[in-house]
């Protein structure tokens, strides 16, 4: 390979060919072999990681199982990037997530009563139902996504999106037409999506609304006004 070296850069000609064999190892600190890495690495005949997927979900090496003749189709790529130690730093962080989400739901210093809100945010109700099942459904979630527990508890988000359950469970906010509203004229449209409400109800342009919907939610909290 002929490159040309001028301070801290390499250069690589555009008509060069690499030969690229199993085993074979770049150092990225090393001018001339980083170049010609960053010259290949977007070779469609290189997967960047051994499970990687194409934008349909096609397993990049091994292809996919084709669903009529039960046979894999080949994958397109026909070599993987190996980082040493990148999958098991990977894990390891994952499971440090799972165990910071575990430990929110474990030491909630609301109890049950909190463990029982988010609980609410994430689709499930469960009050009235044992302690221990309400933990068990939420540590299932911080096993699977652990990102989901961490972001009730740290998200700052929690009680706008309890005051949108309970809103819609009492009729205060509606969902028509796959559009989150409030009231009846096209000025009380919220959002398309939960994500959206949340970002509608934090926006201060709209906290005299936002006050109308949490006095509509709950009524008993502004009983003392009406005296």
């Amino acid at each position: 390979m002929e490159a040309e070296s001028r301070g801290e850069a390499a250069f690589i000609r555009e008509n060069e060919v690499f030969i690229i064999e199993d085993g074979k190892t770049y150092n990225l600190d090393d001018i001339y072999q980083n170049a010609e890495w960053e010259a290949i690495k977007n070779c469609p005949m290189i997967a960047p990681d051994r499970f990687a997927k194409d934008d349909n979900g096609n397993y990049l090496i091994d292809g996919t199982v084709d669903p009529k003749t039960k046979r894999p189709r080949y994958g397109t790529a026909e070599l993987y990037v190996d980082r040493p130690g990148y999958e098991a730093t990977q894990r390891v962080t994952r499971k440090k997530l799972i165990v910071e989400a575990s430990n929110y739901i474990m030491n909630d210093e609301r109890g049950y009563d909190g463990r029982v809100l988010v609980a609410r945010v994430l689709g499930r109700d469960m009050r009235n139902q044992p302690n221990a099942d309400v933990e068990d459904y939420l540590l299932s979630i911080a096993e699977r996504t652990p990102e989901k527990i961490i972001n009730c508890y740290t998200g700052g988000d929690l009680q706008l999106h309890m005051l949108l359950v309970e809103a819609r469970e009492n009729g205060v906010i509606k969902k028509k037409n796959g559009l989150y509203v409030y009231g009846e004229d096209a000025s009380g449209i919220l959002g398309a999506s939960e994500e959206a409400v949340i970002n509608w109800m934090k926006s201060s342009k709209n906290s005299k609304t936002l006050a109308l919907i949490r006095r509509e939610t709950f009524p008993e909290m502004f009983e003392d006004d009406k005296q």
